[in-house]
């Protein structure tokens, strides 16, 4: 659902989720993650009128996202 939007080509809101990386605990990306994770939390990503993604995948991503925060002490 994401990377439709938020890829090297189209960068919605200046965020490319395919060059972030899944280290968390490099440092590389931790700001975006957060933000990501946040805005899904709060039903803000995807949009309004865009396919939503199944409520379970939204707290997957998210859960994810917070538990590589906090391996690299960014809770």
């Amino acid at each position: 659902h994401c990377v439709r939007c938020h890829n090297a080509k189209k960068a919605e809101g200046k965020l490319d989720l395919t060059a972030l990386g899944a280290d968390l605990a490099a440092g590389k990306g931790v700001d975006a993650w957060q933000a990501v994770a946040d805005r899904m939390s709060a039903g803000e990503m995807p949009p309004e009128g865009a396919k939503q993604p199944d409520p379970a995948a939204v707290r997957a991503v998210t859960g994810w996202v917070e538990r590589e925060l906090a391996k690299a002490g960014k809770t």
